[in-house]
């Protein structure tokens, strides 16, 4: 978060692209973990919300069915996750001002509506944990310190699933799907700098290209092996910087919409009719534009902030657990 601002004897100018200057002049925040209770505070209730919805649909689900014909089926899915995630901005010229990289565990939960050739897919996806910081202080020194990330993804999809016995065709769907993220950013203080806390959030559309594929079996239509091309774009960003410890109360900030993309192989071994496990790994890119320059005053002196233009690319390994009626 760039800032510049008059002349002061407290306070240093800073540049106005140059956004770790900002980082070494804010005071420490409360420990991170408080901040994302703070955000954060129902979700184990929202959570265990989901759970419960979960059983009670699966349970209906089956009475409703008795009898009939089995052309719906509704299942619940848990996944345990771990991710590479790496965070970086730009100034105007391209050059790199800061880089945020390192392993994020997480857990997702999801209901999976199928209707014949329609699905429906309710997803939550967490990521909690501390990534390495690296940046430069106000004088252009080398800056290393952590950074808590903590992440809320929730999403709503609809696919629908071609069943032609066309060859090249057989199991492919098509889908459209549309997100929010929600995404609690705090960089750790060190002896010589400052912490500072972020809250990121942003929507996400797109569409999705979903197909199998006969690597591991002859027959298209039943090979385990799925792949999933995405194409999205973010849109309604902001960022919420905690300004409060030097009198600027919390500024909100409009990021820029950008293009995303997501590539994914899923692997679906037979192991189990009734709860079957499948293996994905999933590569996302998306990113932000540039913000437009905001003025604060704290009563003192006046100052003004950005946001510069970020990139994040993130890599995951997910093992889900389908639980079906």
């Amino acid at each position: 978060m760039p800032c510049r601002h008059g002349g002061s004897e407290h306070i240093p100018p800073f540049h106005s692209q140059n956004k770790s200057q900002v980082k070494s002049q804010i005071k420490p925040q409360v420990k991170s973990q408080s901040a994302s209770q703070t955000l954060f505070l129902s979700l184990p209730t929202a959570i265990a919300g989901v759970l419960l919805c979960a059983v009670h649909a699966v349970g209906f689900a089956s009475e409703s069915r008795s009898g009939s014909e089995n052309t719906h089926a509704l299942s619940f899915a848990l996944a345990g996750q771990i991710q590479y995630f790496d965070f970086r901005e730009f100034d105007n010229q391209g050059q790199e001002l800061l880089q945020e990289s390192g392993y994020l565990p997480g857990l997702s939960t999801g209901l999976l509506y199928r209707a014949g050739r329609v699905k429906l897919t309710t997803r939550a996806d967490i990521l909690d944990g501390r990534v390495d910081y690296q940046g430069q202080t106000q004088i252009g020194n080398p800056l290393e310190t952590r950074t808590e990330e903590y992440l809320l993804s929730l999403e709503q999809s609809f696919m629908y699933q071609d069943r032609t016995d066309v060859p090249g065709l057989a199991g492919t769907g098509v889908g459209v799907f549309v997100g929010h993220t929600a995404w609690q950013r705090d960089i750790q203080p060190t002896a010589i700098t400052r912490g500072l806390s972020e809250r990121y959030q942003w929507w996400r559309a797109g569409i999705t290209l979903d197909c199998p594929l006969p690597l591991l079996q002859s027959s298209v239509s039943n090979s385990p092996v799925r792949l999933s091309v995405s194409a999205f774009r973010t849109f309604s960003a902001d960022v919420a910087v905690d300004l409060t410890k030097l009198g600027y109360g919390k500024p909100d900030l409009a990021l820029g919409a950008k293009n995303g993309v997501k590539v994914a192989l899923a692997y679906t071994p037979d192991l189990s009719d009734k709860w079957p496990l499948r293996l994905e790994l999933d590569y996302q890119r998306w990113g932000f534009g540039r913000s437009d320059t905001k003025r604060l005053s704290n009563g003192a002196q006046t100052i003004s902030i950005l946001e510069p233009r970020s990139e994040t690319e993130a890599v995951s390994v997910r093992l889900e657990w389908l639980f079906e009626d």
